[in-house]
């Protein structure tokens, strides 16, 4: 501007660095012209350029990469596209570290004053790639077994190297720094976990992401619990029950006898987890002997818990003594505390009627007013606790077998017999077949014997429509033996 014929001011845009000058000449009032050119030197100093140096490629959320540019500026102002300076950086610093947070094409620029006062025109610019970083894929079940193994997890193969971690087990195969599979045992129950990442030096140098798969580690199931061992008053065989462990993670029951041989224990049946906690052990014989019991539980891993504490039955036996009277003799019933004995009496095996109650620190008791004839005795204990395998009955109390006077000779089971009832379950009728004459007893749940009569024809029509509803016992005899049928009204 200025610096015109009639100006007497300039003001000058410099535009090439180094020595450089401004010179006038004029003409005064006189017509007079100057003699010559007054030169003005001015030196321009050329614009600072700054120059950053640092690696061109970095990895998404990597820190590190230092920029320098020329030292001693007077004030230096950096600018980050993509990430942010953890150090430096500042108006005095000539370096600068920065953290990478966005993949891409960032960018770090800056401008400074150098020490003649003249500031950058503009802003150098140093282009960098940051490559974003991958998120390996690991599959496998999310649900283990205690101890199990095999649980295989795998990610991309091919890579530079891989770094694998886990909680709650240990890799027993595979899982090294050139593994890309690894084959877990899993240690601990709980809450448990696998991960890894990986370094892929061809691609971009980059490690990648953890991925993790969480795994739940199925607990050891606690030890199942014999509630009673008792006669079955149906099948005449002894009964096991237990109180069902409420879990999602069992599917049977096993259940174990006592063999021949001290604490040694056979696999007798299994009752699936959905079914009533209720075994009958149809290879008993309750007249002959006592009998041991204990009892295990199966989860869904197929690991079998430790056996049950053992339940052993009554075995009542029966004597003449002096006279008219008989001796009754018992073990104890082993699996809960038993305070007391009751002895029941009966002059048929069906309806017995309480006669004593002893200390459970005896075991036989001599019955000196026996009923004249035939004479029936059990012995019975009442579990102190509760036991209800199902929401309908509650089994309290262990029975013995029925000790007798009555001579029984000839009785063999004939269940191999063709005998029929149905239909079943019944409301009005009830047909009952069988190919030979017999004596037919029907007895409720209870034990309670509700009708009886005999039969020479092989087929019998039966009216139950009196009968309360619920399960009665059909028992068989004839000269062949006994044998014995369920049925429901409803």
């Amino acid at each position: 501007s200025g610096g015109t014929a009639t100006d007497n001011t300039a003001t000058v845009t410099w535009t090439t660095a180094g020595a450089q000058s401004i010179s006038v000449n004029y003409s005064i009032g006189n017509n007079c012209m100057s003699a010559s050119a007054t030169v003005y030197n001015v030196t321009i100093n050329p614009i600072p350029v700054p120059t950053i140096t640092g690696s061109t490629s970095a990895c998404i959320n990597s820190t590190g990469n230092v920029y320098t540019t020329e030292s001693g500026m007077t004030a230096y102002n950096w600018s980050v596209v993509g990430g942010t300076i953890t150090s430096g950086g500042t108006a005095t610093d000539n370096t600068a570290t920065v953290t990478w947070t966005t993949a891409g094409s960032q960018s770090i620029s800056v401008n400074y004053s150098s020490g003649n006062s003249c500031t950058a025109a503009s802003a150098t610019v140093y282009n960098v790639t940051v490559n974003p970083l991958h998120v390996p894929t690991i599959s496998g079940s999310t649900l283990a077994c205690l101890n199990s193994i095999g649980n295989v997890y795998t990610t991309e193969a091919g890579m530079t190297a891989y770094n694998w971690s886990v909680v709650g087990g240990t890799i027993t195969s595979g899982g090294t720094a050139i593994d890309n599979t690894a084959t877990i045992t899993w240690a601990a129950s709980g809450a448990g976990s696998i991960s890894v990442n990986y370094t892929n030096v061809t691609v971009n140098g980059c490690t990648s992401q953890f991925d993790s798969v969480s795994v739940f580690i199925k607990p050891p199931q606690p030890n199942p619990e014999i509630c009673i061992v008792s006669i079955d008053s149906t099948a005449g065989h002894y009964m096991v029950v237990w109180d069902k462990i409420i879990s999602n993670a069992l599917t049977s029951y096993k259940i174990y006898r006592e063999a021949s041989i001290l604490y040694q224990y056979d696999l007798i049946g299994s009752v699936p987890y959905d079914s009533l906690s209720v075994f009958i052990d149809t290879i008993s014989n309750p007249a002959q002997q006592a009998y041991s019991y204990e009892l295990s539980a199966i989860d869904t891993c197929g690991v079998e818990t430790a056996l049950s504490s053992e339940h052993k039955t009554i075995h009542l036996s029966i004597n003449q003594g002096m006279g008219t009277t008989y001796n009754l003799i018992w073990n104890n019933y082993e699996g809960f505390t038993v305070p007391s004995f009751t002895i029941y009496r009966g002059i048929t095996a069906n309806v017995l009627y309480p006669l004593t109650t002893l200390s459970s620190s005896l075991n036989s008791f001599t019955d000196l007013t026996p009923p004249a004839g035939y004479v029936y005795y059990q012995v019975e204990v009442v579990n102190p606790g509760t036991c209800s395998p199902s929401k309908s009955y509650n089994y309290s109390s262990s029975r013995s077998n029925i000790a007798t006077n009555e001579v029984l000779t000839g009785i063999t089971d004939i269940e191999g017999e063709l005998i029929s009832i149905y239909p079943n379950p019944a409301s009005n009728i009830l047909t009952i077949e069988t190919p030979i004459q017999s004596i037919i007893e029907i007895s409720n749940i209870e034990g309670q014997l509700i009708k009886t009569f005999a039969t020479t024809t092989a087929k019998t029509n039966l009216v139950i429509s009196e009968f309360s509803n619920g399960v009665y016992t059909v028992k068989v005899k004839t000269e062949k033996g006994i044998a014995v049928r369920k049925f429901v009204k409803e």
